[in-house]
């Protein structure tokens, strides 16, 4: 049954109204009303909001503005879960917030009602923020891992990584660059002695070069091979360089240290 009220019903009128219909005794009030739909109408007879049972059997209620556009909609999924839908020009989605299947999260869309950002837990109850481009395709996600430390990730074609910002398992500032296979080349960031360092990877992921600072300021770089032997060795402090090759061995073919 449909009952439309206007915005200026009386306590009376909706009395006998209930009274009518037998869903309430004359002289006694009203405990329980049941039905399928609520519309709230204007003075003009355009429904502004509406109660009732979406096509799976569960309640939702929508908002409209005076030219009968949706600006709103609260409503329980098919999945139990409940949300709420923000609408802008043209009944296009604008903003949802509810829930998912991993906890609460918000999604925002563009103007053509393409989804470009959600921030929501991810597996493990982390909290993170992912950025679409207008194909709807992943470009960046603003992440904390099992550790509790934040990153920063920007991604290429098919959502691989290209480059991670953020910290690594000993709280140390990271920069993780990757091609576009999303293999890891080379990493800018600091020693266990809190040093700063540049390491660089082949595509199989073996550091074959690599540049760190010393704890007495001295830096050095090494060539290594892929069993991940030094091979050359540039070190030492200005005036002092140093200069040593060696053999797939490991042992000293030639060095300029005296």
């Amino acid at each position: 049954m449909k009952l439309a009220l206007g915005l200026a019903v009386s306590p009376v009128l909706l009395g006998g109204l209930l009274a009518a219909s037998g869903w309430m005794n004359p002289g006694q009030a009203a405990t329980e009303v049941a039905a399928k739909r609520f519309s709230l109408v204007g003075d003009d007879g355009k429904e502004l909001a509406a109660m009732e049972l979406t096509s799976d059997g569960l309640p939702s209620v929508t908002l409209r503005d005076k030219s009968g556009g949706i600006k709103a909609r609260f409503a329980v999924a098919s999945n139990g879960l409940a949300n709420v839908w923000m609408f802008g020009e043209e009944g296009k989605v604008r903003a949802q917030f509810g829930f998912d299947t991993k906890g609460p999260a918000m999604w925002l869309f563009d103007k053509e009602g393409t989804g470009r950002l959600v921030a929501g837990f991810s597996e493990g109850d982390l909290p993170g923020m992912w950025l679409d481009d207008k194909e709807g395709q992943p470009v960046s996600r603003w992440v904390q891992n099992a550790s509790g430390f934040a990153s920063l990730e920007m991604l290429g074609t098919e959502g691989l990584r290209q480059s991670v910002l953020g910290l690594d398992d000993e709280n140390r500032p990271m920069l993780w660059l990757y091609d576009e296979r999303g293999v890891g080349r080379a990493i800018l960031g600091f020693t266990l002695y809190g040093n700063p360092g540049l390491w660089l990877d082949d595509p199989q992921k073996k550091t074959r070069a690599s540049l760190a600072m010393g704890v007495t300021g001295d830096c050095s770089f090494d060539l290594l091979d892929a069993s991940g032997t030094s091979r050359a060795t540039l070190s030492g402090e200005e005036g002092k360089e140093q200069l040593t090759l060696r053999n797939k061995s490991g042992e000293t073919l030639f060095t300029t240290v005296k």
